[in-house]
């Protein structure tokens, strides 16, 4: 059973280059999944604000926290101080990119919930979700998708987004 507090689930999972946004409609069980600039997500979320006024829906944003994690490790035993330093600087990066695209969601219309990362019980490589695992996932749960193919930040923000749902995810031949 979808909870029926919101009528559009927003997951973002925020990275640099490009952050992977995922949008549930909780009335119709619809789910659009892209990527996208930070310029570009400014001015989408902006988008989103407007339509609240618009349209009356209710919408929140659900954005990966992952600077709230005490450790965020991504070293490997064998890297040099130089490559160290590169992932460090990088996860701040991202860190920072995260919670700008908060700040800005804030002074919208838009609600907006920071949400610790999700355990990475996938298959993928270090735990993260495969596209395949994705779409047994939208079967198991009645989600329709608009996409043949995804990149991992696409996949975290759907995620993100079934999460906040309360629906209960399923995978097609069990419960996940």
């Amino acid at each position: 059973m979808m909870k029926k507090e919101y009528d559009i689930i927003i997951g973002i999972d925020p990275d640099v280059k490009r952050s992977g946004v995922a949008v549930l409609d909780m009335k119709t069980g619809n789910m659009l999944m892209y990527s996208m600039s930070f310029p570009e997500l400014i001015s989408w979320l902006q988008e989103q604000s407007e339509a609240v006024c618009k349209d009356m829906t209710r919408r929140q944003v659900v954005v990966e926290a992952s600077w709230k994690t005490q450790t965020n490790w991504h070293g490997r035993r064998n890297d040099s101080r130089r490559v160290s330093a590169r992932k460090g600087y990088d996860v701040g990066c991202n860190h920072e990119t995260g919670r700008k695209i908060v700040e800005v969601a804030q002074s919208t219309l838009l609600e907006v919930k920071e949400k610790f990362p999700l355990r990475k019980i996938w298959k993928g490589p270090d735990g993260k979700i495969t596209h395949g695992e994705l779409v047994a996932l939208f079967e198991g749960s009645g989600i329709v998708c608009n996409t043949g193919r995804s990149n991992q930040e696409e996949r975290d923000a759907a995620l993100l987004a079934l999460d906040a749902s309360g629906m209960p995810m399923r995978m097609r031949g069990g419960v996940r």
